[in-house]
């Protein structure tokens, strides 16, 4: 901060100047869709990037979820943005800016930014996260190119541009290593949790079974596979709802996000549906596993939750999930239940069961013939007891992680917009 504050009062005592962006772009590239009827435009070496690329909290837009030909590039209106050059959404999410890692090919909501040599492009996208540009429009919002050109920003001195980007990527290197080990325990548990519930095929599914082979699965001959539809039943969750019930509620019910985010539901429901006596609603009781009904992608489908306690009062189920409880409720224990539908063995069972084009909804009668293995209960809580340790030690680990990301992350904008706040010199 001392090399900054030096460089402030040698290089620009007085202040700052400001200028439209549009005077420090040196060229403002245009993007377009190929022809989607064209398949040979699709599919190739070039990324291609649309405003659904444009979510990353680094600085970089490294890769892209569809890619182009070089037909496709030059027989639509997309143009390349060089590696190292800005791209800028000016729909949907205007204003939010990342660098080119790559030749990148851009949609019509995107434009490319070659900057003069007056501006640093790190620099600029900095600043950048600064703004909040809400757009005009009513469903979309978005802002012309004209109104993108217009936008007036500091113009330090290169030095100082270059020591506040060598400041703020301190600051983002630091969460992003932070970031990265919390993802690493999270794969080191789902590795040990796999492990242990990965079990022997059932042996008319040869292709199942010549998958868990290759993984030299432990064999375990006490291991019985089941139909979901032969040990339990699956029921529907709230009906018949409107948006008034929810206003003044008078009885708890488990919200989507509740299964969603959490392996057993968290009891500390705050979230109540208005339920008439006699009227005929599907409790939900110790035991019962949840699944989420639908999503934009099938692997998001039928996400698990269990109930691991009895209900004191009575609990619902949103209209978005549905339950499954099982006749015996001695044949899996909840806490062997919470772990076993979340791992891989069974969700690539679960994500079968879904089908949609733009959304996927998981098919209960499919769940049906969802196989899982029955395992003697001794087993299981031999299992729950490692994983739950397990789950304890990751969490205990990792628990102080997200905090202090969160943390990092204020302490970093708060940072960032003070260095990047300029007094503007006066002509």
């Amino acid at each position: 901060m001392s090399e900054l504050k030096r460089l402030m009062n040698t290089l620009c005592p007085d202040g700052v100047e400001y200028r439209k962006l549009g005077e420090c772009i040196q060229e403002n590239l245009g993007g377009g869709t190929p022809s989607k009827s064209k398949p040979s435009y699709w599919g190739g070496n070039i990324p291609w990037a649309s405003v659904k690329d444009m979510v990353k909290e680094e600085l970089y837009l490294r890769e892209t979820q569809d890619s182009i030909t070089e037909e496709g590039l030059k027989n639509s209106p997309s143009h390349l943005v060089p590696k190292g050059n800005i791209i800028v959404a000016n729909r949907i999410n205007p204003g939010k800016m990342l660098i080119a890692a790559c030749d990148i090919a851009i949609n019509q909501d995107l434009r490319g930014l070659i900057l003069k040599d007056c501006l640093d492009e790190k620099f600029l996208t900095y600043y950048f996260q600064t703004l909040t540009i809400i757009g005009k429009g009513t469903t979309v919002k978005g802002i012309s190119v004209d109104e993108l050109e217009a936008i007036r920003i500091p113009v330090p001195p290169l030095a100082v541009q270059s020591e506040i980007v060598r400041l703020l990527d301190n600051f983002t290197a630091l969460t992003a290593a932070l970031t990265a080990e919390l993802a690493a325990r999270k794969t080191q548990y789902e590795h040990y949790r796999d492990a242990l519930l990965t079990f022997p095929a059932p042996a008319d599914d040869t292709a199942l079974a010549s998958k868990q082979a290759s993984k030299q699965a432990r064999l375990n001959d006490a291991v019985r596979w089941m139909k979901l539809g032969d040990i339990g039943t699956f029921y529907g969750g709230l009906s018949g709802k409107s948006k008034a019930d929810f206003k003044n509620g008078n009885v708890k019910y488990i919200t989507y996000m509740n299964v969603y985010s959490n392996l057993a539901v968290d009891m500390d429901i705050k979230d109540f549906v208005k339920v008439s006596e006699g009227e005929k609603q599907n409790a939900v009781k110790k035991g019962d596993v949840f699944f989420t009904g639908s999503s934009e992608t099938p692997d998001e489908c039928g996400i698990s939750s269990v109930l691991l306690e009895e209900p004191q009062e009575p609990i619902y189920l949103n209209s978005f999930c549905f339950g499954f409880r099982f006749y015996d409720k001695n044949l899996i224990l909840p806490g062997f239940a919470k772990y076993l539908f979340c791992s891989e063995q069974m969700r690539k069972q679960i994500i079968r069961t879904a089908s949609g084009v733009t959304r996927f909804n998981v098919s209960k009668k499919k769940m049906e013939n969802v196989r899982i293995p029955v395992l003697p209960l001794a087993e299981q809580e031999r299992i729950v007891a490692i994983l739950d340790k397990f789950d304890a030690l990751v969490n205990d680990i990792s628990r102080g992680l997200p905090a202090e990301i969160e943390a990092r992350k204020k302490q970093y904008a708060h940072y960032r917009d003070r260095l990047l706040d300029f007094r503007e010199k006066r002509a």
